[in-house]
């Protein structure tokens, strides 16, 4: 596997993700949940979004996955498959956002602290920045729309003649 885009990475798409990873480096270092209450007797100290990383996948899994999915981002965007970063960076906002919608039901939106507003920000951040990237580089997104389409037209003829397909 060669890494040949490496080699050339564009300076808006390395600000991009500097500022999103900047941005995700402030949310793991602050408080992203308040101290609450789950029983009568028990109550949670603060949670820094470091925690909620390295716990949250147990915890709230569909909220976390907004994380890999956001680092993926980058790596496409790097690379400059620039339309597959943005639909993730699309797909970690909406994680995020279904995460909030079912964290909100079980606990007062008050919670949610600085840290999780930076993390809602690096995602933000990640995704306006790859849009604005595409928008940038027209002509080749255009290009890679115009293969990807080709590509789909293109008959299976290789599959056919192997006798994988009846």
């Amino acid at each position: 596997m060669r890494f040949s885009n490496f080699r050339t990475i564009n300076l808006i798409d390395m600000a991009v993700a500097c500022l999103s990873c900047i941005a995700y480096g402030f949310a793991l270092f602050s408080t992203a949940i308040g101290s609450f209450w789950t029983s009568t007797d028990f109550e949670h100290a603060p949670l820094s979004g470091l925690y909620c990383l390295l716990s949250g996948w147990f915890h709230f899994p569909i909220g976390w996955l907004a994380n890999p999915a956001m680092f993926a981002a980058i790596v496409l965007l790097l690379t400059r498959l620039r339309i597959a970063a943005f639909l993730l960076a699309i797909g970690a906002i909406s994680l995020a956002w279904s995460w909030t919608n079912e964290f909100c039901r079980q606990f007062p939106g008050t919670l949610l602290m600085a840290g999780y507003d930076w993390w809602l920000l690096s995602l933000q951040i990640l995704s306006v920045g790859v849009f604005c990237s595409m928008v940038i580089h027209y002509s080749e997104s255009w290009q890679s729309i115009q293969l990807l389409c080709r590509a789909s037209r293109k008959p299976l003829t290789n599959v056919k003649e192997s006798g994988l397909v009846a």
